[in-house]
């Protein structure tokens, strides 16, 4: 049985799907997708963030990981920094501003948004965008190919991905994307 085949969103589609997301002006979700995008995580990772999580202090963010994976701090960009501070500035003024989470919606009260929220925003930005049969998940993806296209070492991967085994990362190997076959066309011209 083949293994199933993973699902990510190219540079290009990445750039649509953000875009889109940015010009209907929903300030969370281009700061959740954003964080989702850059840092790999998966929709509960990023549900289960909470206020106390964010050191802007220290420009850090800490990713709490599921599915036995590792959390850990991670760095935050300029522009992911500014994003946070834009959505934060917006969080304040709404009637559950004193929610532990990161990020709520009118609805969700002192507690966590649901899991829909993420799942249907996403599907609505997608669509628009042209990047259908995707889901959220297909931006964790992207971010390990993205790491890969960028030569970053497989440890590396497995450890920004918060993977407790290489195994896991591995998997991202067999992805074949226009970056690689151009790097391995360079090898072969040299042999």
């Amino acid at each position: 049985m083949a293994e199933p085949r993973i699902k990510y969103l190219t540079r290009e589609e990445q750039g649509k799907f953000l875009g889109v997301v940015k010009s209907q002006g929903n300030q969370r979700d281009l700061t959740m997708y954003a964080l989702m995008l850059r840092y790999g995580c998966r929709t509960e990772e990023v549900r289960g963030l909470k206020l106390e999580h964010l050191k802007l202090e220290d420009n850090s963010i800490y990713i709490a990981r599921v599915k036995g994976s590792v959390s850990q701090y991670y760095p935050l960009r300029k522009d992911t920094r500014k994003m946070l501070e834009k959505w934060l500035a917006i969080r304040s003024k709404m009637s559950n501003a004193d929610s532990e989470y990161l990020f709520i919606t009118e609805r969700s009260g002192a507690g966590m948004m649901s899991r829909q929220a993420p799942q249907k925003s996403f599907e609505k930005y997608a669509e628009i965008a042209g990047v259908t049969g995707h889901s959220p998940h297909s931006l964790r993806h992207s971010t390990a190919v993205n790491l890969l296209d960028e030569e970053v070492d497989l440890f590396d991967i497995q450890t920004w991905l918060g993977h407790s085994s290489i195994n896991s990362t591995i998997k991202y190997l067999k992805i074949s994307t226009g970056k690689k076959r151009v790097r391995m066309e360079s090898i072969l011209d040299r042999l």
